[in-house]
């Protein structure tokens, strides 16, 4: 029996231990299969890219309004494929417990902050098929390193989908903050700030770190996350008020029973991964009204949150008593589109194969397909150490890292 029996969940969720047939999980976890999705992420993804980039010169110097319209579809046929990933081809699934029952209506209805930790491999797929559930995954905004915006397909996307890139250095991201933050705000669909304060994942090493950091400087000792970086959530904070609504703190908890690691390279061969997030909501008119004040405030917040994930691993995998489960449905539309673009990927793939190794033999067509096949498992090679936690470097706290002691 899967280790997830040992999780008490309520009755209409015990699909979570349903397994899949020998013969499909062999598919999921086959080389060809892998190369496939990514083969038909890859190539729609630099489709999608390139009409992108017509939109966006043609139609957003004329108006605006109708370059966002055409260009959350394409963004969505980029992300859907992500979506669909976690929701169709793992099984994998997420809950979202409010511990504020009236914060269930206002939660993806009106455009607010979100605060979230950054300690698994997969914690932005769990948040975007929320956001898909929401219907507002093509309007989710985030912050993220300038250089992000260079990277095809993901980079590309996010740069005409307008997400905050910065520079990495206060001086400059003070400058032109309030600029960028203006035009999210101006979005009129449903639009939510995704911010991930720690600035990076977790890991030992970091942790480490961080907590060398906060006993030298005498901050918070944090047992679960990683201290927070707070110059630019209270500036963001400050500016924001009057103009937004709700800040909403989520914390992604994941069993430590689980059959299978929260990690891309499950979600990859179809192994399933569970989270669940706790929501707290705060009026953002209600908080400090001075940058120093909102540090101290996030730095509440996430002793806060070191609280809520020693609870959930100390209580059976369960969140304080009295929250509400907010009940989200999973939407057919990513499973569609995504099976849309791997089918448009794969039957010409495999038509050319056919033709260059059977029907018309070929040597120049023969390496011509194996190099391709070679690239592309290459480049998801590379994606999948990319997002491997143990693979990714950060000197935490040190004066190496830019935004370590001088940002705090």
């Amino acid at each position: 029996m899967s280790a997830l029996s040992k999780i008490p969940l309520p009755a209409e969720k015990s699909f979570r231990n349903i397994q899949h047939p020998t013969m499909l999980s062999g598919l999921k976890r086959s080389t060809l299969a892998h190369t496939l999705l990514f083969g038909a992420y890859l190539t729609t993804g630099l489709l999608l890219n390139a009409l992108q980039a017509i939109v966006y010169v043609l139609i957003r110097p004329i108006n605006k309004k109708w370059f966002r319209f055409l260009n959350k579809h394409l963004i969505y046929g980029n992300w859907a494929q992500i979506v669909s990933l976690g929701q169709y081809w793992s099984n994998s699934t997420v809950r979202i417990f409010m511990e504020d029952p009236d914060a269930v209506n206002s939660f993806g209805s009106e455009h607010g902050i979100v605060i979230m930790n950054h300690s698994y491999e997969t914690d932005f797929v769990f948040c975007w098929m929320v956001c898909d559930a929401l219907d507002i995954l093509p309007n989710c905004k985030t912050t993220a390193k300038k250089m992000i915006a260079y990277v095809p397909v993901m980079g590309w996307n996010w740069f005409f989908g307008e997400m905050i890139f910065l520079e990495r250095s206060w001086e400059k991201d003070r400058q032109t903050l309030p600029q960028k933050l203006d035009r999210i705000l101006s979005y009129d669909e449903t639009m939510l700030l995704l911010m991930f304060s720690e600035g990076t994942r977790f890991t030992k090493a970091k942790h480490e770190n961080s907590l060398k950091f906060a006993i030298e400087n005498n901050l918070p000792q944090l047992k679960h996350h990683l201290l927070p970086r707070p110059k630019g959530f209270a500036f963001c904070t400050k500016y924001l008020q009057g103009k937004m609504k709700y800040l909403y703190d989520i914390e992604l908890c994941v069993p430590k029973d689980v059959e299978y690691p929260p990690t891309f390279t499950s979600l990859l061969q179809g192994k399933p991964c569970h989270g669940d997030m706790y929501v707290r909501r705060y009026a953002i008119d209600d908080l400090p009204d001075n940058e120093e004040d909102l540090k101290k405030f996030l730095y509440k917040i996430y002793e806060d949150k070191d609280k809520v994930t020693e609870y959930y691993h100390t209580h059976n995998n369960e969140f304080p008593k009295g929250c509400v489960e907010l009940k989200l449905e999973k939407r057919l539309r990513p499973g569609l589109i995504h099976l849309g673009m791997v089918t448009a990927f794969t039957i010409p793939m495999a038509y050319w194969t056919l033709n260059a190794f059977w029907l018309s033999p070929s040597v120049p067509q023969m390496i011509a397909i194996l190099s391709s096949f070679g690239i592309i498992y290459g480049a998801l090679l590379k994606m999948v150490g990319l997002t491997e936690t143990s693979k990714t470097a950060s000197q935490y706290g040190t004066n190496a890292d830019e935004s370590g002691k001088k940002s705090r």
